[in-house]
């Protein structure tokens, strides 16, 4: 039985992020994970619209997911989308679980959290506050920790 499946990756307008996304659209016909015929949406989420936009663009004119015939616009069995959500801030949050909640009733596959937060200079505030969001996510409304608990009951498929 074919069906699709929903992946969201965080911070993934550039870096190791970019490659994850890149990497799942272009392995997915081939994952053990697609044995059934399943197609993939992936969502490359940013917290900079532009920025997001921008990798989106990059993605869908790469030459080796062109030659694969990777995306759905090529015949693929992958469709790339970008979804603005930034990890430090509630709002984004809770407005991205609500748009994917909305657009995938039936849940979602796979989470893989990448983003994280970067502050300029190096003080006790700075320390503090990058460590908090990226490592411990202590601040449960302004971390992967905050979206992870909004995300976690709509994994209805994992169950």
């Amino acid at each position: 039985m074919s069906s699709t499946k929903t992946a969201i990756v965080t911070g993934a307008n550039k870096g190791i992020g970019l490659a994850i996304v890149r990497q799942l659209a272009l392995q997915w016909p081939t994952s053990p994970f697609a044995a059934s015929g399943s197609a993939l949406t992936i969502y490359l989420t940013a917290r900079n619209a532009p920025r997001g936009e921008e990798a989106l663009k990059t993605l869908q004119s790469d030459p080796q997911l062109h030659e694969a015939r990777a995306l759905a616009s090529q015949g693929g069995k992958s469709e790339i989308k970008y979804a603005t959500l930034d990890i430090s801030d509630d709002a984004s949050i809770k407005s991205f679980v609500e748009d994917i909640k909305t657009t995938h009733p039936e849940g979602i596959d796979y989470v893989i959290s990448n983003a994280g937060i970067a502050m300029t200079g190096f003080d006790e505030k700075v320390v503090k506050e990058t460590l908090g969001c990226n490592y411990f996510g202590y601040d449960h409304k302004h971390s992967w920790r905050a979206l992870r608990s909004r995300l976690t009951p709509h994994l209805a498929r994992s169950k």
